[in-house]
């Protein structure tokens, strides 16, 4: 080691040079120390930059579902009959969207309303409207399955007709979350409004999707009217069974 200022030869351990006095720097870090800093000083700079892949991807589906639910929200009829495959996860979306937001209005509207008299929990109300709207749904689509490869001698196929039916449902999306919202703040007339109009649109667009697999000039096993409505005695049938099943479930977790 030699002093940088006069230059005299030092021995490793001194701390101030023997010939000017100099005080000898010892605290730098050696090259051996300063390789593994840099690296780390690397990593932590090329983390910081590395954007979280999650959540891009979940801004992104967001950006892409927003720009999806205003254009089949602007023309339900046009851009949901014309769904294709790669609308699956969109369909699944709204599907999960209405039977949410559903089971949250009866939990504003049953819980938050009777909480004092009966003691209604969270799940008490929110699981049985979730499971009954997501059951709506799917029983719906399975009927209608039925219905068309039934009546119309179509080869359906199942996940397209579910993208069709499901590329159909940002309105009763827009309806649940009216419901929910009116009934959040109380308006107990709107949210039944919201509420009827939302069962209504569902089974208005089973319709649609109905007549959608209709092929003029084909013959068909019976008349399509026939057929639409066993369909709606089928799942009408089904709801009401489950319906009554869930209800008495309800009535007996406020009597207890």
């Amino acid at each position: 080691m030699t002093c940088a200022k006069c230059g005299t030869t030092l021995s490793p351990e001194s701390t101030y040079c023997e010939n000017c006095g100099e005080h000898i720097a010892t605290d730098q870090p050696s090259i051996e120390q300063q390789i593994p800093q840099q690296e780390e000083a690397s990593t932590v700079e090329q983390v910081e930059k590395t954007p979280n892949e999650t959540v891009e991807k979940i801004t992104a589906v967001s950006k892409s579902y927003w720009q999806y639910f205003l254009a089949h929200l602007k023309a339900p009829t046009q851009k949901g009959m014309d769904s294709n495959h790669s609308n699956t996860s969109f369909a699944i979306i709204n599907a999960a969207l209405i039977s949410i937001f559903f089971a949250l209005t009866l939990f504003a509207q049953l819980s938050l309303r009777t909480s004092s008299m009966f003691g209604l929990s969270f799940t008490e109300t929110f699981i049985p409207g979730l499971v009954f709207m997501l059951l709506l749904i799917g029983i719906t689509t399975g009927g209608l399955f039925l219905a068309i490869k039934i009546v119309f001698k179509s080869e359906v196929d199942f996940k397209a007709l579910f993208v069709k039916f499901g590329g159909v449902l940002p309105l009763p999306v827009a309806l649940s979350v009216a419901a929910f919202i009116s009934g959040l703040i109380g308006i107990s007339e709107l949210t039944s409004l919201f509420i009827g109009l939302l069962f209504l649109t569902i089974f208005a667009l089973m319709v649609l999707t109905y007549q959608s697999y209709r092929k003029p000039g084909v013959d068909t096993n019976i008349d399509p009217l026939y057929g639409l409505v066993g369909l709606f005695a089928i799942v009408l049938i089904l709801l009401s069974v489950i319906f009554s099943y869930m209800l008495a479930g309800v009535l007996v977790s406020m009597l207890m």
